[in-house]
């Protein structure tokens, strides 16, 4: 599902940790020290920071991807260029860090969108023409609902190119999204590099999972035929929730960024604030969740570049979305009202 059978896998350097949390927490500590540079596009899930900041004291440093783009559509005004990079990683070392680390979430959260083979190819040889590592944190790669995406996992590049991953280029994966298994705490770190698998697997002591989760999930990933048949309905699924969530907001006038991965969409709701400001958007985040009971992830929180913008998760139960879809249309109306 990850390199689509392109990429020989050695099971020797996959380690298996309690949680994707705990993966990258080990994988940073292992190839990070005080005062490097992580570059992270924006807009991204901002409890990267705690996870890389928290113990190592690496920094995450933002790179902007929309400043300058506006006349670009969407989603490409969001794509990590080479001259984005390149930008980001001049205005680390002008303030004074060590660019060490490009992180790259494919697919994109908060998107919800595959980063295209030629940006993804881009990226990596960006990197290593500055000698740094690249983390793919590919958590949503099995989660792929919408039938137009074309998801080049950096293994799928690699196989094409007719060569490994390499010494610095390490991915991270996780059961609790695709699989709708959170609980069960099952994040896996693959590397190449000897002394980044020789120090994960020593780090590994503290967060193992436990033998009960591993002989249960091992019994259920063996059986192929379950595994597709579970993707393939509970894609079907999410496409299905996120175009009625699509519908829901585009009928009050907000414009939503095609959704091609993930339990999300990110959705354009300045039409819904009373100024282009943070604190306009603030406003519009307390009333989602004051008045009409909705709770969305607002951009600030995503460190995107511009305000008025909102994730919003839809893999629910029925009951509770379509409650959810009554309250947009009810609030929409009254926000319209006010606005």
């Amino acid at each position: 599902h990850i390199s689509k059978g392109t990429y020989s896998f050695d099971s020797d350097n996959l380690i298996a940790a309690a949680g994707c949390n705990a993966v990258i927490d080990n994988i940073f500590l292992c190839i990070t020290d005080p005062r490097d540079a992580v570059l992270l596009p924006r807009p991204y899930y901002a409890a990267f920071e705690f996870d890389i900041q928290a113990k190592v004291q690496a920094k995450v440093f933002g790179v902007d991807t929309a400043t300058g783009s506006e006349s670009k559509a969407w989603p490409e005004k969001y794509y990590p260029t080479v001259d984005k990079l390149e930008a980001a990683r001049k205005k680390a070392i002008d303030a004074g860090l060590r660019p060490k680390v490009l992180l790259l979430c494919q697919p994109s959260n908060p998107l919800a969108v595959c980063f295209p083979k030629h940006v993804m190819e881009e990226a990596w040889e960006w990197a290593e023409a500055h000698d740094m590592h690249v983390v793919s944190d590919e958590i949503y790669a099995a989660g792929i609902h919408s039938s137009e995406a074309d998801f080049w996992s950096i293994s799928r590049i690699a196989a094409e190119k007719g060569k490994s991953i390499g010494d610095k280029v390490h991915m991270v994966y996780a059961l609790s999204k695709d699989f709708c298994s959170s609980g069960l705490r099952c994040g896996v770190l693959y590397s190449e590099n000897d002394e980044v698998l020789k120090s994960a697997k020593k780090l590994n002591d503290l967060c193992q999972i436990s033998s009960h989760t591993q002989y249960a999930l091992t019994k259920v990933l063996k059986d192929k035929e379950w595994v597709k048949t579970f993707l393939d309905e509970s894609n079907s699924r999410l496409h299905s929730r996120y175009k009625e969530v699509k519908n829901a907001f585009e009928a009050h006038g907000l414009k939503v960024l095609p959704a091609e991965a993930g339990l999300f969409c990110w959705i354009d709701m300045r039409k819904w604030m009373k100024s282009d400001t943070w604190e306009a958007e603030l406003e519009l985040y307390s009333a989602l969740q004051n008045e009409a009971k909705l709770l969305m992830t607002p951009g600030f929180s995503m460190r995107t570049e511009e305000p008025g913008f909102f994730r919003c998760c839809f893999a629910t139960y029925r009951p509770a979305f379509d409650e959810a879809l009554a309250r947009i249309e009810a609030f929409g109306k009254k926000r319209a009202a006010e606005i």
